[in-house]
């Protein structure tokens, strides 16, 4: 069985989507829909506001808590996947335990939860 890299520089790493993050330590809802190469129609549902408001304002106050939930479960999985981009590959693809859909379809209907709750299975090695 892996065991997680706890060193320090492992720890010290920057995740692969930080970039998202502004410099007062909000989460820009623009930025991070572009790193995970998703459309911000696709992103704004599961954040809990339109599209058009994140557009206004990517850093919106009531969108913060959601951003940082999908920001960090995304970062997990890159690293467990060894890279971002593995992640967002993750994302567009269909999955049985998505019903055939992708992680990006359940972020459409709002479903941060169920797709939280997969990548922290995912993460924990647990099955489906």
């Amino acid at each position: 069985m892996e065991t997680m890299d706890c060193s320090s520089d492992a720890l010290s790493k920057p995740g692969a989507f930080d970039r998202a993050m502004t410099d007062d330590g909000r989460v820009d809802a623009k930025a991070l829909a572009q790193l995970l190469d998703l459309p911000m129609s696709t992103v704004a549902p599961a954040l809990g506001l339109t599209h058009r408001a994140l557009e206004i304002n990517p850093t919106a106050p009531k969108a913060q808590p959601a951003a940082r939930r999908l920001l960090t479960a995304m970062n997990e999985l890159a690293l467990n996947l060894t890279e971002g981009r593995y992640a967002v590959s993750w994302l567009k693809t269909p999955y049985s335990a998505f019903g055939g859909q992708t992680a990006a379809d359940w972020l459409t209907a709002g479903d941060l939860d169920g797709v939280c709750t997969h990548i922290d299975r995912l993460v924990r090695r647990q099955p489906d």
